[in-house]
């Protein structure tokens, strides 16, 4: 915060005629209206009606209340803060019952409706999910699928083993053109072809087998719907290529492993790589050792393809995954646990949190709004999830959205949507090192309707688009 010092004066002596009394009375008068002013300015900013009370701790005082240094200051956050309410005024009116909208700007909670609503997030479970991630895995983390097989003057003698790690970017060249969100940070599979061919090998006199061992075999969560099923996510597997399709086929193989090694199959002769046998499924013996192994990108990398294209295939697996790693069991359910427990041991709200899934898709899902918030909160803006988010009128899930507000290019939220759930949740940066914070989640008949949630999205945009951090401290200083 930027404070002017007095500037060190002469003492001088009066002028003719003045008596010092006469000094004392004005110099009196002079502080008086420099405090009548500040009330004035003050006053003016606080007849912006707010949506709540502002909630920021006072703490130490450094200097005494009514220091002309503080003035400055104390003006300039009220006028931000106070016009940013005004402008989020008419949102908060148009949202419905059982929903919520939190927004905190500079520490403060601006905007609180429906805050303790225990909500359906639709995809906005993705960001529990990631933070659990982060923590759980480490941000180093990275998934790998192994190559196993016995190899002698570059042959694979007998089956190669395509050991599955839960990476759920795997895709061959081309596999974009049928994603409506392509892939940010894939793993292509004919990087096998090479790295099999740094090994010398030429050929595989067995077959591919696709090993799917490192999770369970649950291929969907059982209450989702039979639309959901194999569209919107699933089969779900350790060893995952295409999401599960295979190139030339118009239904998905039952199990994504037998699609995986038929695909890998597949590239490994388009590289130059024979293979003797079908393709095939089952768990590598331990007795056969690793050649090599395809890693994906680190952790933020992936996290971010997951959360701004909204890949419910990634959320899911990467829910087994937290729940092998923390030893919960490499299930649905053992991820839950691991999630559930992560939560509340960081003391966040927890109270009425019930999952399902990590994608959000399944309809049983209820998330505490505050606890939303809270992961935000705690991101920041500027952290792997805050940075791993779609950007208004630009990428992911949102590229379509918001192309005529100010909040174009510098919006990045989590959506989500189902029937009667819609939500957006993210940051809006105005600094280089600041951003407001917001959740957004509408439950209720036809939400998920644009002619419904399009006003209500337009409006939060357009309200923390037009926040500059202005006026600044320097702004309202009135001391040279």
């Amino acid at each position: 915060m930027k404070t002017t010092p007095y500037r060190q004066v002469r003492r001088q002596p009066p002028p003719d005629g003045m008596s010092p009394s006469l000094l004392v009375v004005l110099g009196v008068i002079g502080s008086v209206a420099l405090l009548v002013a500040h009330a004035f300015v003050a006053r003016a900013a606080a007849e912006v009606v707010p949506l709540r009370e502002d909630r920021t701790p006072a703490g130490s005082v450094a200097a005494p209340i009514v220091s002309v240094r503080r003035i400055p200051a104390i003006t300039s956050r009220s006028v931000r803060l106070g016009r940013l309410r005004a402008s989020l005024a008419p949102v908060a009116a148009q949202i419905p019952p059982g929903s919520c909208l939190i927004v905190d700007a500079e520490g403060t909670r601006v905007a609180e409706v429906g805050a303790g609503a225990v909500v359906m997030p639709g995809s906005n479970l993705k960001l529990l999910a990631a933070a659990t991630a982060l923590a759980v895995l480490g941000p180093d983390y990275s998934f790998t699928t192994g190559l196993n097989g016995f190899l002698t003057n570059g042959v694979i003698q007998g089956n190669l083993w395509v050991v599955g790690g839960g990476d759920a970017l795997l895709s061959r060249d081309g596999y974009e053109e049928r994603q409506i969100y392509p892939s940010t940070a894939p793993t292509r599979i004919e990087q096998i072809v090479g790295l099999l061919q740094t090994k010398g090998v030429t050929r595989i006199t067995g077959s591919v087998v696709g090993d799917e061992s490192r999770y369970d075999t649950e291929r969907y969560t059982p209450s989702l719907g039979l639309g959901v099923k194999g569209t919107d996510s699933g089969p779900l597997g350790a060893l995952l290529v295409n999401d599960g399709w295979v190139t030339g086929d118009e239904i998905k193989e039952e199990n994504p492993a037998l699609a995986a090694a038929r695909e890998i199959t597949a590239v490994l002769e388009e590289g130059g790589i024979d293979v003797g046998g079908e393709p095939m499924v089952g768990a590598v013996p331990p007795d056969v050792a690793q050649v090599a192994e395809l890693k994906s990108a680190p952790l933020p990398e992936y996290l971010a393809d997951m959360l701004t294209n909204s890949d419910n295939n990634s959320a899911d697996l990467l829910l087994k995954e937290i729940g092998l790693v923390s030893g919960d069991g490499a299930t649905r359910t053992g991820g839950i646990a691991a999630i559930v427990r992560y939560l509340g041991e960081q003391g966040l709200p927890v109270d009425g949190l019930a999952l399902s899934d990590a994608s959000g898709l399944d309809r049983g899902n209820r998330v505490p709004c505050t606890l939303i918030q809270a992961v935000l909160d705690r991101d920041g803006g500027f952290g792997p999830i805050g940075s791993g988010l779609a950007v208004a009128g630009q990428s992911g899930t949102l590229r379509r959205f918001f192309t005529e507000t100010a909040a174009v290019g510098r919006l990045r939220a989590k959506t989500g949507t189902l029937t009667g759930a819609k939500a957006l949740s993210g940051f809006l940066p105005y600094t280089e090192t600041d951003a407001l914070v917001f959740t957004l989640v509408l439950n209720g008949d036809k939400v998920a309707n644009e002619d419904v949630y399009g006003p209500i999205w337009n409006g939060l945009a357009t309200a923390l688009g037009l926040y500059t951090g202005s006026p600044t401290t320097a702004e309202t200083d009135p001391l040279p």
